[in-house]
């Protein structure tokens, strides 16, 4: 695998960035700032992205967000690679939630479609396919960062994450398969937190359905001990209609008696009475209303309403003395037309307004509508006079039978004998009203009862909603304990299966610890001579024989350990592929940093090189492929 071409199209601070790289030693040059760590990271996103790989989850590392275009151009690149003697090219889109990732196949001028790069991952991912590596493995082989920057301790599992990767990735394709299965059936499940995978909505239904039980008991609790208040407005209601059956046959018996004669003549007098007074008063009343009229209207007034009346019409006049101009136009020109007919409408409305302006003070004044003001003022005296005559003369008419009822029975000029004195009347008037407050109270009853029994119909449904809803979360509680042991049982497979595979290494322990002692006797020019160890016991053994822990070396010694541990695990798995360093050796004096040039160079005749630094006097006179990055603005 060797990288031809890189293209930023925008990536970070770099638009429309171009890079020719070659086989062997290729070193990318400039200041800090210039992007080369960019770059490095440019490499890394093409084939992986920038999931978090570690996670199921879909989230991204902070890379994602860091090297997003600065000038907010589209988030994308492309690089051309070379692979078993095929020339590819490889186009990413970085945005988000939209990530693609296209591929096409140069020497043969096609697109690549067969490659399924979403198996196993969120995101696109091409370097499993091509690298035949994960990307934790291809990060701590070939992907080499700043040692005194990002490196982590040795001791912490590197060398057994190497080697479990190894054989991971290099077992037969039978073991491999049948674990790809394994996972993509534990992933189908999804985890708790995944509210649409299988295991999280299940979660997530039982939760729903808790929260509902909880509820419809809440509601079931309130109307607890209503039952018996319903019970005591059914009786209450019963007593009330028996009540009511009993006033309505008193009343009957009260109906079917027959008054005293002499009591019955009284009232049909003081009847007689009480009406033709009530007739007087209302001829007194239409009296003083008409001389109210004649007296209230000023004279002004009255010619004012002519004349509202008279403005108010005229734009009907003005109208059809438009229409009489027009029949008759003869040799009149538009424009004339037109100004007459402008004319005539600013007139008429003019008028218009001005008589509704002066019937608004009218009506003001006198707290009347304008049509009952001309009403009044529209009346013939002579027929007001007339109306005036027939309503004294019915006027005095009921005066003269009333002061001879007056006469004839005295007592109907005492006030309180007017009153109708029947004992009946009033029984039947007081039964009536005890009835009327009887009703009123049944139908308040009746009302607050039919209240209770919706909420009775309501209770029913929650007791049948929330039965069901026990049902329903037992249900899913089943289910859940079978996915769970499902899971369980398919981790378990999975362990076993991945101990097996540990088992079966492909790359040996011993050649990978010779060839890095043999490098890191190279970096320390033979004053440590070997790296033995695993784990938490990794040490270095000195020319003079003695044995130190790595965690007690030099922070420039640890770097020349980790580098040379690092380098023989890429020469030992997979000789050909690509390695990129970035700025790997900023804690070599002198010496070791020409002798790691030196080992670099050895290894460019297997492997491509490419190397970014920030140093341009420590580049060494070797052959080497040189790119100049320029300054921060650049």
């Amino acid at each position: 695998m060797k990288i031809k071409k890189l293209e930023l199209w925008s990536f970070g601070k770099f638009h429309q960035k171009s890079l020719d790289l070659e086989e062997g030693l290729n070193v990318i040059y400039g200041p800090n700032e210039s992007g080369k760590s960019t770059i490095h990271q440019f490499i890394l996103g093409v084939f992986y992205g920038f999931n978090k790989y570690w996670t199921k989850s879909h989230s991204y590392r902070q890379e994602q967000d860091l090297y997003t275009p600065w000038h907010g151009r589209q988030y994308a690149g492309a690089i051309e690679f070379e692979d078993g003697g095929v020339v590819y090219r490889a186009e990413r889109d970085f945005s988000k939630k939209q990530e693609d990732l296209k591929l096409f196949n140069l020497t043969e001028n096609s697109r690549v479609d067969h490659v399924d790069f979403y198996r196993g991952s969120r995101t696109p991912n091409m370097g499993d396919y091509f690298l035949e590596m994960n990307e934790k493995l291809f990060r701590e082989v070939y992907f080499i960062p700043q040692l005194a920057l990002e490196q982590k301790d040795i001791e912490s599992n590197d060398l057994l994450n190497f080697f479990y990767q190894v054989n991971y990735q290099q077992s037969n394709s039978q073991l491999a398969a049948f674990q790809r299965a394994l996972q993509e059936k534990i992933d189908s499940y999804g985890t708790e937190g995944q509210s649409r995978s299988i295991l999280g909505s299940k979660i997530k239904e039982l939760q729903d359905l808790e929260d509902l039980e909880g509820q419809l008991k809440i509601g079931l609790y309130k109307n607890y001990g209503k039952r018996d208040d319903f019970e005591k407005l059914r009786d209450r209601e019963k007593i009330v209609g028996e009540e009511m059956k009993h006033l309505e046959e008193v009343l009957r018996l009260l109906e079917n008696q027959e008054a005293p004669k002499e009591e019955e003549e009284s009232r049909e007098v003081k009847a007689a009475y009480l009406e033709k007074r009530a007739r007087a008063e209302n001829y007194q009343a239409q009296l003083t209303l008409i001389r109210q009229s004649e007296e209230s209207y000023r004279e002004k007034d009255r010619t004012l309403v002519k004349g509202i009346g008279l403005l108010k019409g005229l734009p009907l006049v003005f109208a059809l003395a438009f229409l009489g101009l027009l029949l008759r136009s003869g040799g009149l020109s538009k424009k004339i037309l037109m100004f007459v007919g402008v004319f005539l409408v600013f007139l008429g409305l003019g008028s218009y307004l001005l008589g509704r302006f002066l019937q608004g003070k009218l009506e003001k004044y006198y707290g009347l509508s304008y049509f009952q003001i001309k009403q009044d003022l529209a009346e013939n005296p002579l027929d007001r006079n007339k109306k005036l005559g027939e309503l004294r003369r019915a006027y005095s008419r009921c005066l003269e039978e009333m002061e001879a009822l007056e006469n004839k029975y005295p007592y109907l000029i005492e006030e309180n004998s007017l009153e109708m004195e029947n004992s009946k009347l009033k029984e039947v008037a007081r039964i009536n009203r005890q009835l009327r407050d009887r009703m009123e109270e049944r139908t308040r009853i009746l009302g607050e009862i039919k209240d209770y029994e919706h909420i009775f119909r309501q209770e029913e449904t929650k007791i049948a909603r929330l039965q069901e809803t026990v049902e329903r979360r037992q249900r899913l509680e089943e289910d859940l304990v079978k996915i769970r042991q499902d899971i369980g049982a398919l981790e378990k497979i999975q362990k076993n299966l991945q101990d097996l595979l540990s088992r079966r290494q492909r790359v040996d322990q011993d050649k990978v610890f010779q060839k890095a002692s043999t490098y890191l006797k190279h970096l320390t020019q033979g004053r440590y001579v070997r790296i033995q160890g695993l784990a938490e016991k990794v040490e270095v053994q000195m020319k003079d024989g003695p044995t130190i822990p790595y965690k007690y070396l030099s922070q420039g010694s640890k770097d020349q350990v980790f580098l040379a541990t690092r380098l023989a695990m890429a020469d030992c798995l997979n000789t050909g592929m690509f390695i990129a360093l970035d700025d790997s050796f900023n804690h070599f004096d002198q010496d070791r940093l020409t002798r790691a040039w030196d080992l670099l160079a050895d290894l460019s005749q297997r492997h491509q090189i490419i190397y970014f630094t920030s140093r341009r006097e420590e580049i060494p006179n070797l052959p080497c492929h040189k790119i100049y990055l320029g300054g921060v603005n650049e």
